[in-house]
């Protein structure tokens, strides 16, 4: 794997698990980067790991957001799963026989709302 890294900062500016010599430097210098600022360099997935460590910022935002994403596709998950449940108590309001019956699908339309709205 190769990395790119801008010298002054120590961020890695792009990381390719296949990167052939001289790529990542010039795609640093398309995105306006000065050759003299800049380092490519061969390393392992623990040296990789190591210049991560040396760079928490750039790192932490891009954690940051994949987490953002992940919960924002459980939230539309769930509220899928709501949706469906909500659609699946009319029936249940229709068989229910006795106010428990009644009280049960309730609080289940409760839960869903919920879901949907939290």
């Amino acid at each position: 794997m190769r990395i790119c890294i801008h010298k002054p900062t120590r961020r890695i500016i792009e990381m390719q698990s296949a990167g052939k010599e001289g790529t990542l430097l010039q795609n640093a210098l398309n995105a306006g980067y000065a050759l003299p600022e800049l380092e490519e360099t061969e390393v392992t997935p623990t040296e990789y790991a190591a210049k991560k460590a040396e760079d928490p910022d750039g790192i932490a935002r891009l954690e940051r957001q994949a987490a953002n994403e992940a919960a924002q596709a459980a939230k539309i998950i769930a509220i899928s799963d709501a949706k469906a449940a909500i659609a699946s108590l009319v029936p249940a309001v229709d068989k229910a026989t006795d106010i428990e019956g009644l009280k049960k699908v309730v609080l289940d339309l409760i839960k869903n709302v919920q879901t949907i709205t939290a």
